[in-house]
């Protein structure tokens, strides 16, 4: 089966006629090719930190990734789908376009958001090729899901794919009212100071989980590795952290991983939890709509802790999610190159470049930076009155 990313990526590297087009259409023509012969088994990809071109291209190129890897923290990809715009903005140079390009390429293939010290990251509401993928071929979804999970039946998986797409953008709703919101802001810087803190090869890089270890009671388990006191005490801080704001961890500091809802025998965000029922239980920042058909007691306990909370307008998720994009893009373009001058016209430029990723029009895109700030800084408490 043919790879639509990559193809389009090559032919868009041909139709631009770049300086440097002999270089990057090569490797781009290979990853295609190379996935295209992956024909069935495409659907089911590895990791791209187990992919040996990855690990090529960062041997060829480790001063770009050390410069970009800062304060070990991520390096997301860029959508290359915007190659020319990204060149022109950042003004690049050959190589470093090609390595933009390939490292783009790669990361789409394989789903993932991006890198931590060979370390993938993924979020399922930011990873739209896996929604696309996952919706059109649900015929081999329900196989090759079945085939690992054993007990999952057809109508689970007709449920999961039919719901998928909201159930992520209300994820990404929920995400979008953590990051602007300036107690979570402060806990979070809370605990990113403690992180900095840990002694080198303490091996907490992201993505940071909550943990599931098994506390120490006694010395019964010779297996067990014995950590230091300040990592002990990371962990548990972090923990609380994750239970405070019921996150399942965070993926950079800026991108928090929201637990979502288990309704209906399974949790959307975990495939394993998928043929284990559950009791319902829906996070504080879930945004629940009339159809979802929460039992009235549940709709109402769920209501008090998402007030007790400060959640409030639940209403606007739609507007939470934009909002979460377009900081999210903000972010990495504002911080890939960081040191190097930015063209004329800088904050029309990036704007004009979040309007191409996220289809969002330039206006919306500036008028939902503007709110993020007022909320981040506790000017606005809510968006209940933004249009």
């Amino acid at each position: 089966m043919q790879n639509t990313t990559t193809n389009l990526h090559a032919k868009a590297a041909e139709d631009a006629d770049w300086k440097m087009s002999q270089s990057v259409l090569a490797d781009i023509r290979r990853i295609a090719e190379q996935n295209q012969n992956r024909g069935n088994s495409s659907f089911r990809v590895g990791s791209i930190v187990d992919d040996r071109r990855f690990h090529q291209l960062v041997d060829e190129n480790e001063q770009w990734f050390r410069d970009r890897l800062a304060e070990n923290e991520v390096i997301f990809c860029l959508d290359w789908n915007q190659y020319l715009l990204l060149r022109d903005y950042y003004r690049l140079s050959p190589a470093e376009q090609r390595i933009e390009a390939v490292f783009s390429t790669l990361c789409q293939f394989h789903r993932s958001l991006g890198i931590s010290q060979f370390n993938a990251i993924k979020f399922a509401p930011l990873s739209d090729g896996l929604n696309n993928q996952l919706l059109k071929l649900r015929p081999r979804a329900e196989s090759e899901w079945t085939e690992q999970l054993g007990s999952v039946c057809s109508r689970q998986i007709r449920h999961v794919t039919g719901k998928h797409q909201e159930s992520l953008d209300r994820l990404l709703g929920a995400a979008g009212w953590l990051i602007s919101h300036p107690s979570f802001l402060a806990d979070r810087d809370g605990i990113r100071d403690q992180w900095k803190k840990l002694p080198e090869g303490s091996d907490h890089v992201f993505p940071l989980k909550k943990t599931t270890k098994i506390p120490r009671l006694n010395s019964e388990f010779p297996y067990e590795h014995i950590e230091p006191l300040q990592i002990d005490n990371f962990r548990i801080a972090f923990d609380q952290f994750c239970e405070t704001w019921q996150l399942e961890g965070m993926l950079s500091w800026e991108l928090p991983e929201p637990s979502g809802p288990h309704w209906d025998y399974f949790d959307f965000t975990d495939p394993e939890m998928m043929s284990k029922p559950a009791e319902p239980k829906t996070p504080f920042h879930t945004p629940v709509l009339a159809k979802d058909q929460l039992d009235s007691a549940d709709f109402d306990d769920h209501g008090r802790n998402s007030a007790e909370h400060g959640f409030n307008d639940q209403r606007k998720w739609q507007a939470y999610a934009s909002m979460f994009k377009v900081h999210h893009w903000s972010e990495i373009i504002s911080n890939r190159y960081s040191g190097r001058e930015r063209p004329r016209g800088d904050q029309r430029k990036s704007r004009g470049l979040i309007s191409d990723i996220t289809g969002m029009d330039v206006g919306r895109v500036k008028k939902l930076q503007r709110q993020y700030i007022r909320l981040a800084n506790d000017d606005y408490k809510d968006m209940s009155n933004f249009r």
